[in-house]
C-alpha cells in the first residue's frame, strides 16, 4: 500500500467503477420499471414526468434508495476523490445492505 496521499488506496480505486456500475444498473431499472408502468397507466410523456414519478410515485418507491446511494457516491467521491480505505469499505458495506 502506498503511504502516498496522491495515489488512491487499492480498495478506494474501484469506488469510481462502482458508481458507474451502479448508474448502469440504475438505468436498466428505470426502463424496466417504466415499461411496467406505461403498460398499467399509459405512455410517461418525458423525462420530466418520469423524474416526477421517480421522485414521488409508489410505483417506483423501491427505486428510490439505489437512487440516493448513487449521488451520495458521487458527491462522495467529488468531495474525496481519493477515498481511505475505511472510508471505501464504508460505501462498499453501504451497497451490500441495498
Amino acid at each position: 500500500m502506498s503511504n502516498d496521499p496522491l495515489v488512491p488506496s487499492p480498495s478506494a480505486q474501484p469506488l469510481a467503477p462502482l458508481a458507474q456500475a451502479l448508474r448502469n444498473m440504475h438505468r436498466a431499472l428505470v426502463a424496466h420499471a417504466r415499461h411496467d408502468y406505461e403498460l398499467q397507466r399509459g405512455a410517461v410523456l418525458g423525462s420530466g414526468e418520469l423524474l416526477q414519478l421517480l421522485t414521488s410515485d409508489p410505483h417506483f418507491a423501491w427505486l428510490r434508495s439505489l437512487s440516493e446511494l448513487i449521488v451520495d457516491i458521487d458527491v462522495f467521491l467529488e468531495a474525496d476523490p481519493a477515498p481511505t480505505d475505511d472510508e471505501a469499505l464504508g460505501v462498499r458495506a453501504e451497497v451490500d445492505r441495498l
